[in-house]
């Protein structure tokens, strides 16, 4: 058995649960900001964030590049259904992509108004340069220009950089866990 501290979005004590080591779980963290991010753009990339069709239009050709065409259709549905889409880019080729959800996550249960980021996405050879947060955080200031203020985002309980990206992005100690499905 381990053992996770988690903390409930406003409450006055930790709960700890008691989770068996076999079993494969997702953190899940939530975030109340109202102030963008100060972000620094990293030299050689570009960030751009899709709420439109014609807006991910101009990102189809280089996510071409890393997804099959049936998926690539399937990403366009989800920006027509209102999904929101970013990415960096450097010299045209994705090296970081995520999608943020207002007001619906299948795994947990998120009011009206509050986004849910993910999943998201590093090329291998583009971990470990700050990538992720830059993108993470650049695409929590556009949600909050749009007047959305609650973020969740979750992650498995193995994968230790993207808890330290979380964690650098301000969400604190995990709010709870959801067991996580089999790949």
């Amino acid at each position: 058995m381990s053992s996770l501290p988690v903390d409930a979005f406003g409450a006055t004590r930790t709960v700890e649960l008691s989770l068996p080591e076999e079993l494969p779980y997702q953190l899940i963290y939530r975030m109340r900001r109202e102030q963008p991010f100060a972000v620094a753009e990293p030299a050689g990339v570009e960030f751009r964030y899709a709420t439109s069709l014609v807006q991910f239009a101009g990102l189809a050709g280089a996510l071409r590049r890393r997804v099959s065409a049936p998926e690539l259709l399937r990403a366009a549905l989800r920006i027509a259904a209102g999904r929101r889409f970013y990415c960096v880019l450097r010299q045209g080729r994705i090296l970081h992509h995520g999608w943020a959800n207002v007001a619906f996550c299948r795994h947990y249960k998120v009011g009206p108004g509050e986004v849910v980021i993910g999943p998201i996405w590093s090329a291998p050879e583009s971990r470990g340069m700050g990538l992720a947060t830059y993108a993470t955080q650049s695409a929590i200031n556009r949600l909050i220009a749009e007047g959305l203020t609650v973020f969740y985002i979750d992650t498995s309980n193995e994968n230790l950089a993207c808890q330290a990206m979380i964690a650098k992005c301000g969400f604190g100690a995990a709010m709870g866990c959801t067991p996580r499905r089999p790949d």
